[in-house]
């Protein structure tokens, strides 16, 4: 006996098509809810200090990276089409709310020698920009004390091509092993935002000097900073305060605490991760 197959009118599409319509126009829904163009608008910043060639000195510091392992996650964002921001370009793009596909920003702390003879090298050979946040009084003709390990001049500040500049402060990591942007218990309040305006004001006008660049940018030492900490900055003519809370950026967070990834010891699947 032949089994004859119903259809319901609708110029004659079945039920199984109907349902099959319906389910993707649910899937299409459920997409178009969950996905924020905050996704594809965000830039990456990685944070570097040290760059060395001496693979068991960079072993047994995790905050220096081993110049091969530095060449290849190097390598890496230059053959994944990364585009580096310089700061003057993470501003502007800022300001017009939006940030270029695989947009990523290469920082440095400290300012260390070690930037020009190990990491500068790489960087230009791949044609990637990078930012520098030196700290102006570990400049060789500022140094008032002996440091562990040898700093860049503001010579060599002004013979390096795409690179941009930010603060590190002054002199402000230190008094006496304590943090030198807390307030001392002796110290007014007064005095105590004295002392961070002015080391802040006077980092900024010295690198605008030796560098010829407008310096807005400033990178907290250890990562330490505050509401009152930031009122300090912006009174000192910083406009861009980078911290080391660890998250992508977009436009619409705040230019008062932008977070970077501090790079370590990662492996380049550590890196690749990051970067995703």
């Amino acid at each position: 006996m032949s089994q004859t197959r119903y259809t319901i009118g609708l110029g004659g599409v079945t039920i199984k098509k109907l349902f099959l319509v319906l389910i993707i126009i649910l899937g299409l829904t459920i997409f178009s809810l969950s996905y924020s163009p905050d996704q594809d608008n965000e830039v990456i910043i990685l944070t570097y200090h040290q760059i060395s060639d001496d693979y068991e000195y960079a072993k047994d510091h995790p905050s220096v990276i081993y110049q091969k392992d530095f060449y290849q996650q190097m390598k890496y964002l230059s053959e994944e089409n990364y585009q580096t921001l310089s700061l003057s370009e993470f501003y502007d793009y800022y300001l017009k709310e939006y940030f270029p596909d695989k947009s990523v920003m290469i920082t440095f702390d400290d300012g260390y020698l070690c930037f020009y003879l190990h990491a500068y090298p790489i960087l230009n050979d791949f044609g990637l920009s990078s930012v520098v946040f030196p700290i102006v009084s570990h400049r060789n003709d500022l140094q008032r004390y002996p440091l562990h390990n040898e700093h860049l001049s503001f010579h060599h500040l002004r013979l390096m091509d795409n690179v941009s500049y930010g603060s590190h402060t002054y002199d402000l990591h230190f008094i006496d092993d304590k943090k030198a942007l807390e307030q001392n218990e002796d110290e007014s309040f007064i005095d105590y935002q004295s002392r961070v305006v002015d080391d802040l004001l006077l980092s900024r006008l010295l690198l605008e000097r030796q560098t010829d660049q407008k310096i807005n940018s400033l990178a907290w030492p250890y990562g330490f900073y505050n509401d009152e900490l930031i009122d300090f900055a912006k009174k000192a003519g910083f406009d861009l305060l980078f911290t080391l809370d660890e998250s992508s950026f977009t436009p619409k967070m705040c230019l008062s605490a932008i977070p970077r990834f501090n790079i370590t010891e990662q492996s380049l699947n550590d890196f690749i991760n990051i970067l995703n």
